[in-house]
């Protein structure tokens, strides 16, 4: 398995909303889920969508992205224990059980539930387009995934995109490669992190890749770092 390691940036700051603007429990009317049943696993339901500013502000009342473009961007600059609290405030007021997805159900979903086996969530960078010719770039990439070839805004920077700006793989799942990478719920061998998979607006193409992973120290906040939620399907 191809391993690129890396330590996410601590944050700065995070901005707190007024009372006003606190509006709880609304993330669970918001949630979209997709079922996956891989072959010789439990199947489960993973989230359309990787977890949106608008669905942490309306668990946590805070807002920690330093990306601020918009409500349906996704969440980031959270740390493992941020997003240990915001479950267990989600768990609490929904009555049910989600939590992160292991790395194993993570790679089964990008993989359109182990049917596809693409070097990235939906696709390969060498691809065959509908009348049968084969695309050797990253053009077909860049329809999928969210990455530093094509997140640069007029300022030169890498910035993330708001959800679902780009396609989803088979079975429906968005941003799977690239745009935020996702914390997963295995723990590394020294014990001190995170597996992170998935890549970010920030990273190359070889990061996006369904079996590259990182890793992400507990405590630690990231700028291209959010996460995607996982439900019991029952």
């Amino acid at each position: 398995m191809k391993k690129i390691i890396f330590i996410l940036p601590v944050a700065l700051v995070a901005l707190f909303l007024s009372s006003c603007d606190y509006k709880p429990l609304s993330v669970n009317q918001s949630m979209e889920f997709v079922k996956v049943s891989p072959e010789g696993m439990t199947p489960f339901l993973i989230g359309k969508y990787e977890v949106s500013q608008r669905e942490w502000r309306s668990v946590m009342g805070t807002k920690p992205s330093y990306h601020q473009y918009g409500d349906d961007y996704p969440v980031e600059n959270v740390s493992y224990e941020e997003v240990q609290e915001f479950l267990e405030k989600l768990n609490k007021s929904t009555g049910k059980e989600y939590r992160l997805p292991t790395r194993e159900e993570w790679m089964a979903a990008a993989r359109s539930a182990n049917r596809e086996f693409y070097e990235f969530s939906g696709c390969n960078t060498g691809n065959v387009t509908k009348d049968g010719n084969l695309i050797e770039n990253d053009t077909i990439l860049r329809a999928y995934a969210v990455y530093k070839d094509n997140s640069r805004n007029v300022r030169g920077e890498y910035v993330t995109a708001k959800r679902g700006t780009k396609e989803p793989n088979t079975i429906g799942l968005y941003d799977m490669s690239g745009n935020v990478s996702e914390m997963t719920c295995d723990t590394i061998p020294e014990g001190d992190g995170i597996y992170v998979k998935g890549g970010a607006c920030y990273s190359s193409k070889e990061s996006l890749m369904i079996d590259a992973e990182s890793q992400l120290l507990f405590g630690v906040k990231g700028i291209r770092c959010g996460f995607r939620l996982v439900r019991e399907d029952r």
